[in-house]
């Protein structure tokens, strides 16, 4: 109910405004109050409660017509009961308080679920999917695009270029040494089969030069006695022999060159 403006005690006597000394220290003993003060003080209580009749509103009026709305906890109208105001006043067949369940408004159980294929409107490029950093799977294996790994993690030969005589890539081991391939490369050990048979042949090659220079200088040797024995009408005496070594000969006058294999008088 409304505030009874019956009640309000009528001072309409302004009076005089006391000094901002008294209201701070009050009235003192033996002092006597001016007439105005109290109309003033009067006054001020007259107004300060006709204000308050003309603004306020009065306990008994929340929720009544012309009234005002009690609020929540969260600051929303409730109705007497408690319920939110202004909602339905059922659903699905329940009224009060309801609880809604999925079932009630047509929805999907809790955990609901459905297969990647199920979605609709689905983004069709990655960029769809805000992902800027990825590569396509259609591109691994393909021209232009990135390799794939097999099992062990590896780049399938077939995705790696092959070498050549002009072209750097792949290339194959070959371990024998008759082989006329140019797309194969040997292995160490052709390599060395290859170059213990050069030091070989290259060894053997310098024997045989050493005994054919030998061969030659046992001739130019046995030329030039002959002719001086056959100057000196001595041939019958001449006896030609190559030493290998002077191991079992006892050398009494000249000089062995066993480089050469010869004997220097």
């Amino acid at each position: 109910m409304p505030f009874d403006l019956n009640q309000l005690p009528t001072w309409n006597k302004e009076g005089v405004e006391p000094p901002q000394s008294l209201k701070d220290n009050g009235w003192q003993p033996s002092q006597k109050p001016p007439a105005d003060y109290f109309n003033w003080f009067f006054n001020k209580v007259y107004k300060a409660l006709q204000s308050l009749f003309a603004n306020a509103q009065h306990k008994e009026e929340k929720g009544q017509p012309n009234g005002y709305a009690a609020l929540n906890a969260e600051g929303k109208v409730i109705n007497a009961d408690g319920s939110l105001a202004g909602g339905v006043q059922s659903v699905n067949g329940k009224t009060g308080a309801v609880t809604l369940t999925s079932s009630d408004v047509g929805a999907s159980p809790t955990g609901h679920t459905h297969t990647f294929a199920e979605v609709t409107n689905k983004p069709t490029t990655l960029s769809g999917y805000g992902i800027t950093d990825a590569i396509s799977s259609s591109q691994k294996g393909a021209a232009n695009g990135v390799a794939s790994l097999d099992g062990s993690a590896k780049v399938p030969t077939t995705q790696l270029p092959s070498a050549s005589t002009s072209a750097p890539g792949i290339v194959q081991l070959n371990d024998t040494v008759s082989s006329t391939s140019t797309t194969q490369a040997a292995t160490a050990n052709a390599v060395k089969q290859v170059n213990d048979a050069v030091v070989a042949h290259s060894a053997d090659t310098a024997s045989k030069f050493t005994n054919i220079n030998l061969n030659i200088i046992d001739m130019a040797v046995e030329l030039e006695t002959l002719k001086g024995a056959t100057l000196n009408g001595v041939t019958a005496n001449i006896f030609i022999e190559t030493f290998t070594n002077l191991n079992d000969i006892n050398l009494m006058n000249g000089i062995y060159d066993n480089i050469n294999k010869r004997l220097v008088l």
